[in-house]
C-alpha cells in the first residue's frame, strides 16, 4: 500500500488515461475512490481532467457522484477523490435484470431526471449518459463520469473531434457536433427506452452502423409496448429520443411528472417516490379502447361450438410459426465466473491479409486476457501448476507464462475454449477491415506497445481506448494470445526455438500461432494480420490468452 498525502491506496480498480482506487481517508476514516491522471497523459488530457475536477467538484446533489478533494501527488499527477459507492452500474443491473420491477424503474428513471434538472441550470451538459455512467449504490441513483462533459463558455473539444458513446450520442452530436442540454434529453430518452424495456436502443456491429442507426433509424415502441409501459410514458420516452432536437421536451419537467403521476407520493421518503400506483397503471388516455360486448353485439342463436376450430387452428398454426421463425435473442454481454464475455455477432469479415470472405456464428468471447486471479481459482479447483514468477500479488492483470497446453485445460475447465484465428481475428477488428482495434491510425497511445524486454504488462482491462469494435480490450499489445490451430513452422523457426527449448521441439510436435504483439514489440501496421508460431509447451513473460465459447452454449 501506498499513502498520497492523507490517502492510502488500497486497490486498483482500472482505468486507462486514468489509474482508479479504492482508498482509505485517514483524517475522515472512510472509503473513497482516488482517480489519478497516468504521467502518459497529453496537455490536453490534464486540462480535461482538471476540467472534470472543477465541474464535479461544484456539484452538489443526492443524484450526483460527490467529489471530496483535487490535489497533485508529489510527481506532479493531479487526482481527485470521489464518494466511493457501494452497488453496480445501470448496465450491469439491466444487463442482469436487476433493475427491478416496474415501480423500481419508474423511480431510477425520476431520480436521474432530478441529476439532470440539476446540472443543466448550472451550465454543465454531461454529454455521456448511459447506463455505465448511472451507479445504482444503496438503492439510490448517482450520475457520475463528467469527465466529458461541457461547461457554458468552456470547450476542449478540437475540430473534427467527437466525443461521446454512439449509441447514446444525440443525431446532431454525431452529424454537427452541436452539444447542448438536448443531447443530455436525447441520451435520457434512450437509456430509459433500455432500462424499461431490457432492450439496446440502436444496434450494429461497427461505430459507422451504429452512427447510421442513430441518424436514420426511428426507436421502435413495440419493446416498450411488450415491458408494459402505460402509452403516455412510452411517447414521452420516444419523444426525448427525437432525431430533431426541436421536437424534444426542452427539459425534463414534463417527463419527470409523468413518471411522479406513474408512481405513489404517499409513503415516499425524503421526496423519493417508491411504489407504482394500480391507477397509473391503468391509465392511458391515448390507449385504444375496446368496448365491451352488449347483449345487441352477442346473438346467442347464432353461436355454433364448431365456429371455434377453425380459428382455434389458425392461433395454432401461427404459434407454431413464429416460434419456428421467431430471432434468437442473445445478449450484448454476459458475465461468467471467470471474466466478462462480449457478442461477436453472426457474420462476415474479412479474414487474413487476402481479405477472404469468412462468415461466422454468434459467439462470446472474453473482454480482456485471462487475468492471474482467474487463473488461480482454476488452479486451486483443479490442482494445477501455477505459471513460473506468478505474480499472485497482480490478480487483476494478464496471467503469462502459459503454454497452450495450460491454456487449453483452463478453458476447458471453465467451460470455455481456445479461439481459432478467424474467431480471434473478427473479434479484434470487427467486420470492416479495419488494420487496429481501433481504426486505421496509427495511435501507439491506444495500446500497452513498444515498452521493451524490461517492462511488464498492465492489467487487463487498461487501454479502454484501444477496445475493438466490440469491447474487446487489448487485443493488440499487452500480452500474445494463443490462438487454437496447428500450424505447420519453416525450419528456420524450428531452429530458433531449439536454441531456448529443451529439449528442441521437432516438426511433429504440436505447434499454434500467438498473435496481437506484446508490451515489448512495437506497433506494426501488419499487426492484425501476422503471428508467429510457437511449440505448443512453449512458455513466455508476455505470452497469454483469452477464451470464447458459443452463444448456445
Amino acid at each position: 500500500m501506498s499513502n498520497i498525502g492523507r490517502y492510502t491506496l488500497e486497490q486498483h480498480l482500472g482505468g486507462g488515461m486514468s489509474s482508479v482506487y479504492r482508498a482509505n481517508d485517514t483524517l475522515m476514516n472512510r472509503p473513497v475512490v482516488l482517480k489519478m491522471l497516468q504521467g502518459t497523459a497529453t496537455d490536453t488530457d490534464r486540462q480535461r481532467f482538471l476540467l472534470e475536477a472543477r465541474i464535479a467538484g461544484n456539484l452538489n446533489h443526492d443524484n450526483v457522484i460527490r467529489t471530496y478533494d483535487f490535489g497533485v501527488d508529489p510527481e506532479g499527477r493531479p487526482f481527485m477523490v470521489l464518494e466511493f459507492l457501494e452497488g453496480e452500474d445501470l448496465s450491469m443491473a439491466i444487463q442482469g435484470q436487476r433493475a427491478g420491477n416496474l415501480n423500481r424503474k419508474a423511480q431510477i428513471a425520476w431520480e436521474l431526471a432530478g441529476a439532470l434538472e440539476y446540472i443543466h441550470p448550472q451550465g454543465v451538459i454531461h454529454r455521456d449518459l448511459k447506463p455505465a455512467n448511472i451507479f445504482i449504490s444503496k438503492g439510490k441513483v448517482k450520475l457520475m463520469d463528467f469527465g466529458i462533459a461541457r461547461v457554458e463558455g468552456s470547450s476542449l473539444t478540437q475540430a473534427g473531434t467527437i466525443l461521446g458513446t454512439p449509441r447514446y450520442m444525440a443525431p446532431e452530436q454525431i452529424s454537427t457536433g452541436a452539444v447542448t442540454p438536448l443531447v443530455d434529453i436525447y441520451a435520457y430518452g434512450v437509456v430509459l427506452y433500455e432500462l424499461f424495456s431490457g432492450t439496446l436502443a440502436f444496434s450494429g456491429e461497427t461505430i459507422h452502423q451504429v452512427f447510421f442507426s442513430v441518424l436514420n433509424t426511428p426507436l421502435d415502441i413495440a419493446p416498450l409496448h411488450y415491458a408494459g409501459l402505460p402509452v403516455a410514458l412510452s411517447q414521452m420516452i420516444l419523444q426525448c429520443a427525437a432525431k430533431d432536437p426541436a421536437q424534444r421536451p426542452q427539459n425534463l419537467s414534463a417527463i419527470r411528472e409523468e413518471l411522479g403521476m406513474l408512481i405513489d407520493s404517499t409513503g415516499g421518503v425524503d421526496g423519493r417516490l417508491p411504489t407504482l400506483t394500480t391507477r397509473a397503471r391503468l391509465s392511458t388516455s391515448s390507449m385504444p379502447v375496446v368496448p365491451l360486448p352488449t347483449a345487441e353485439m352477442v346473438k346467442p342463436s347464432s353461436f355454433k361450438p364448431w365456429m371455434l376450430i377453425l380459428p382455434l387452428l389458425l392461433i395454432v398454426f401461427a404459434a407454431g410459426v413464429w416460434l419456428a421463425m421467431r430471432p434468437v435473442e442473445v445478449a450484448l454481454q454476459i458475465k461468467t465466473p471467470t471474466g466478462e464475455m462480449v457478442l461477436v455477432p453472426e457474420g462476415e469479415f474479412l479474414f487474413g491479409s487476402t481479405s477472404e470472405k469468412v462468415k461466422l456464428p454468434a459467439y462470446y468471447v472474453d473482454r480482456t486476457e485471462v487475468t492471474n486471479l482467474a487463473y488461480a481459482v482454476y488452479a486451486k479447483a483443479t490442482g494445477a501448476t501455477l505459471p513460473p514468477g506468478f505474480r499472485d500479488d497482480r490478480p487483476e492483470y494478464p496471467v503469462v507464462d502459459v503454454s497452450f497446453e495450460d491454456a487449453s485445460s483452463f478453458a476447458k475447465w471453465a467451460g470455455k475454449r481456445i479461439p481459432n484465428s478467424k474467431e480471434w481475428e473478427k473479434a479484434a477488428r470487427g467486420s470492416d477491415r479495419r488494420k487496429f482495434p481501433w481504426g486505421d491510425a496509427v495511435e501507439n497511445s491506444r495500446a500497452h506497445v513498444g515498452a521493451g524486454k524490461g517492462a511488464s504488462p498492465v492489467p487487463a482491462n487498461g487501454y479502454s481506448q484501444g477496445a475493438s469494435p466490440l469491447q474487446a480490450l487489448q487485443m493488440v499489445g499487452n500480452v500474445w494470445e494463443w490462438v487454437d490451430e496447428r500450424a505447420v513452422p519453416p525450419p528456420e523457426i524450428i531452429a530458433n526455438f531449439g536454441r531456448i527449448l529443451t529439449p528442441p521441439p521437432t516438426l511433429e510436435e504440436r505447434w499454434s500461432p500467438i498473435r496481437g504483439g506484446s508490451y515489448i514489440e512495437p506497433l506494426d501496421p501488419e499487426v492484425l494480420n501476422g503471428f508467429v508460431n510457437a511449440p505448443a509447451r512453449f512458455r513466455g513473460p508476455n505470452i497469454g490468452f483469452r477464451c470464447v465459447k458459443s452463444t448456445r452454449e
